[in-house]
């Protein structure tokens, strides 16, 4: 059966490590796209943490974010599942309690962090200088994801790990609402358009995209995965900084090379 759904992780998969995605990727989705075949975004950032420039380089079919917590096709949500408010004050007081330690809190709308702290993961953040502006300025926003710092508190990381996932990355964590991965994610979306999970391709590099790669008829890790990405990838591509993603759908897609038939 051949592939009619592409499921891309942004960073460090299709984007490259300056955060520019490829020629060699953007060409190749763009004729996959001409093709027929749909493109959808699959990634562990929130929805209002995707920085604008990405819909610059590529057109998409649809957003997975926040590990699968938000689904849009077509522009439309057909799923959402915020953390809960009383949590994500209760992460948000412990970051600004520690100054050694950063946190990023991205909402379906726009994303914010601790002014003067850590690095800024996209440039659409507001800067909150205190707890209290950072209530404030997302007052009217759904949280998705808090990214902290390495040096969270462990016994509150402990502690949440009972009651939300937690992603742990080289050094940072992500924190979300439970009961949601990328592959779930995926599944919503082939359910909502119809599309058989034999039909699917999925890029990834993380832990966090795991499941997706085992659940798609083609898991892809680009050469910069993680070891254990590597070890259940189906097909090991070029790195993110070599067009992985693009060598991956010139040989699977626009070459006609399918081994999952």
């Amino acid at each position: 059966m051949p592939v009619s759904a592409l499921f891309l992780d942004i960073d460090r998969t299709l984007t490259s490590s300056g955060f520019r995605i490829p020629r060699r990727n953007i060409d190749a989705l763009a004729r996959a796209r001409e093709m027929g075949h749909k493109v959808f975004l699959n990634t562990g950032r929130s929805h209002g943490n995707i920085p604008p420039d990405i819909f610059e380089q590529i057109e998409v079919d649809g957003i997975i974010s926040g590990n699968g917590s938000v689904v849009s096709v077509a522009g439309e949500i057909i799923y959402s599942d915020f953390m809960p408010r009383d949590i994500f004050e209760k992460i948000a007081a412990a970051v600004y309690a520690d100054p050694e330690c950063w946190g990023v809190f991205e909402g379906l709308k726009s994303s914010y962090s601790v002014s003067g702290r850590g690095r800024l993961l996209s440039r659409n953040e507001n800067d909150c200088p205190t707890l209290e502006s950072l209530l404030e300025k997302c007052r009217d926003d759904s949280m998705q994801v808090v990214a902290v710092s390495g040096n969270f508190n462990p016994q509150m990381l402990r502690s949440l790990r009972g009651e939300m996932s937690v992603y742990a990355f080289d050094s940072y964590y992500d924190i979300v609402s439970p009961g949601n991965n990328k592959s779930k994610g995926m599944f919503r979306v082939l359910d909502a358009l119809g599309i058989s999970e034999k039909s699917t391709m999925a890029f990834g590099d993380s832990e966090n995209d795991i499941e997706m790669l085992k659940a798609a008829a083609i898991g892809v890790a680009v050469a910069n995965s993680q070891q254990k990405v590597l070890e259940i990838a189906d097909y090991i591509a070029a790195s993110n900084d070599d067009g992985g993603v693009g060598e991956a759908i010139e040989r699977f897609i626009l070459k006609g090379v399918h081994q999952y038939e």
